[in-house]
């Protein structure tokens, strides 16, 4: 028997009406606005760029040596999507088209996904009547990265995250879990901030600017959290930020597997690279 099984198990969902966000998009620091619409049953998670429909799966993933997720069709590009996927995956929407304009990149705003989230939740989440097929772990199941992360799959009856990262430098050994329920993520990982992985010194910090225009000056006013050697110098919003991070970044990245996942996940040095390969060994245990 499979690991992973599809199954009916609850009704779809989608907006109960639309909402707007505008916001700077990392790389170009071009204005970015963003239209989040209600979207009928079986329609999944699509965005639509110049006239142009890019929908969420693991067959419009586009690898990239960038630590972000990046999807396309053609010629069609659609960047930096794992937080705004994450808000519609963590508070369990189905069915939304995003309609992008200003740029092909979505705006970071704070470095979170609290934003979107706080948006769905403003305009309310509305249950469809069409049943919704989840993925749900069946049997124990272990899952090994090239850079020794390990992902352990157990039954559970809700989609359950634990998280453990490890790091040569200030942020080094952190681990959070998350009940993915609808207040859970919102409190506990929409506003945790994105991060870089090497400490903040000036030189470096001049050629990040150069890659990512939205960078300001400052470090201390960064929407990135900033640290050196021995302290951060963003200040945290929660004492273990950077790992609820990960876990917001597994979410966003977990909506390219088309379902809701139910089970508990057990992730340690969990990165996109890491899920987007998840993803395609659970795709694969489906067919």
């Amino acid at each position: 028997m499979s690991s992973f099984k599809l199954i009916k198990l609850k009704k779809q969902t989608t907006l109960k009406s639309s909402f707007c966000l505008t916001g700077q998009s990392m790389i170009k620091n071009r204005k970015v606005f963003v239209e989040c619409l209600p979207a009928k049953a079986n329609t999944g998670i699509v965005f639509i760029i110049k006239n142009q429909t890019v929908k969420v799966n693991y067959k419009n993933y586009l690898p990239t040596k960038l630590h972000t997720t990046i999807l396309a069709k053609e010629k069609i590009r659609v960047k930096t999507v794992e937080h705004i996927l994450s808000a519609f995956y963590g508070l369990g929407i189905d069915n939304v088209i995003i309609n992008l304009q200003g740029d092909n990149q979505l705006p970071l705003l704070d470095g979170s996904s609290k934003l979107y989230a706080k948006n769905i939740l403003n305009v309310g989440i509305k249950r469809l009547p069409q049943d919704k097929a989840v993925i749900k772990v069946m049997t124990p199941y272990v899952i090994h990265a090239q850079n020794n992360g390990l992902a352990i799959f157990l039954p559970h009856s809700k989609l359950v995250i634990q998280s453990i990262i490890n790091f040569n430098n200030l942020i080094s050994v952190q681990e959070q879990e998350l009940i993915c329920e609808t207040n859970k993520y919102y409190q506990q990982i929409s506003a945790a901030r994105t991060f870089f992985i090497k400490h903040y010194d000036r030189k470096r910090w001049q050629v990040l600017q150069n890659k990512f225009r939205l960078l300001a000056d400052d470090p201390k006013k960064s929407q990135v959290i900033v640290y050196n050697q021995k302290d951060y110098i963003t200040k945290l919003r929660y004492y273990n930020e950077p790992v609820r991070h990960k876990i917001l970044d597994m979410l966003g990245d977990f909506a390219l597997l088309g379902h809701q996942l139910v089970g508990k996940v057990i992730v340690y040095r969990p990165g996109h690279s890491f899920t987007l390969q998840i993803i395609k060994q659970i795709l694969n245990s489906l067919t």
